[in-house]
């Protein structure tokens, strides 16, 4: 609720900037915020649920990030026209602002409605599994040494994670991608491309999570992270083909149906974390682990599909060939570390 609440403030106030300097700490300041959620929301579910149900319920959440992206596409498409009517208006004491501003104000509305939300609904389950009594948190360095002493374990898991971030980060240049090989623009991909991931992603989440508990019931004591390495494994044709399709609606295709089975594998990820975690390090570890998703993922990802496309191909319209080397690179290797893991 906290998280939610500086985000849409920091939002509100990407809205307002006018220097690049506000833009860049407001924008990094939501980053920040944002990330309180996961850690506590993976936390929770791994408290209400019994192990057994935790793969699908998480694959269940992680519906809510699959509609984010597509309503991020379909409303940011509606927004752009909507607030290019806004743009050169004047609000007292704020300015003139510009159409991307606009889109970050009506942004920030959502987020607060559902700070409010968190704050009148959401209540604490009781603890699954503690094993200090007293205790609420293990100190950070204890955390470090349970990793480090677990680390057959937990060393391909994160770094399978890892590298699989840098590889699917490319999807964020995918609206340039369509726009500069394509020549669509950013509200027609959004619209098409938002539709049809709403309709496709639940699909490979829900079927992830099912597929997850049919290896356990099995015997497979790996099955969160098996299911993990087999939807890696089959999303490497997809992601090697879309950026080469002829036509934009047969990389879109692709895309779309790509991002459903490298989803499915999401929540059997996370779960796989949880049920071998102590109670008391959950929150921590699993902020860790979401540090190497968001600053691989969202960070070095796309500057260095920026690197490849101005300083190797030097040209903007080969941006397919960077995200397509990124990719032909990453993703074979993400696979071979979630499959060694799996002994551990």
């Amino acid at each position: 609720g906290v998280g939610l609440t500086a985000t849409g403030i920091l939002t509100a106030c990407c809205g307002l900037a006018h220097t690049f300097w506000q833009l860049f700490f407001a924008r990094m300041g939501t980053g920040i915020s944002v990330v309180g959620n996961g850690p506590a929301a993976f936390s929770i579910l791994a408290d209400t649920f019994p192990p057994a149900k935790l793969p699908k319920a998480l694959a269940i959440m992680n519906i809510g990030f699959a509609y984010a992206r597509s309503l991020s596409l379909i409303v940011g498409g509606m927004l752009i026209p909507f607030a290019a009517g806004l743009t050169g208006v004047a609000i007292p004491l704020i300015g003139t602002l510009h159409m991307w501003q606009w889109v970050f104000l009506f942004i920030a509305v959502p987020e607060l409605l559902l700070a409010l939300l968190m704050f009148s609904t959401l209540r604490e389950p009781k603890r699954r599994g503690v094993r200090t009594v007293g205790q609420r948190a293990v100190p950070v360095g204890d955390v470090f040494r349970f990793l480090w002493d677990n680390r057959a374990a937990f060393g391909p898991m994160f770094g399978g994670l890892g590298v699989m971030s840098l590889a699917m980060g490319t999807l964020v240049w995918s609206a340039p991608f369509f726009q500069r090989t394509y020549g669509w623009g950013p509200a027609q991909y959004g619209m098409l491309a938002g539709s049809l991931t709403a309709v496709v992603s639940p699909l490979g989440l829900i079927g992830g999570g099912l597929f997850a508990e049919w290896l356990a019931r099995r015997g497979y004591d790996d099955a969160n992270l098996r299911t993990v390495a087999i939807f890696t494994t089959a999303y490497i044709p997809f992601g090697l083909a879309y950026p080469l399709m002829p036509t934009p609606m047969l990389a879109l295709a692709l895309q779309v149906i790509g991002g459903a089975v490298v989803l499915a594998g999401s929540g059997p990820q996370n779960a796989a974390l949880q049920v071998i975690l102590p109670n008391e390090m959950r929150g921590q570890v699993t902020a860790a682990f979401l540090l190497v998703f968001s600053f691989i993922g969202g960070g070095i990802a796309p500057t260095l599909v920026s690197v490849l496309t101005d300083y190797v191909f030097h040209d903007d319209a080969m941006l397919r060939y960077s995200m397509l080397t990124v990719t032909a690179l990453l993703l074979p290797v993400a696979a071979l570390i979630f499959w060694r893991a799996l002994p551990a």
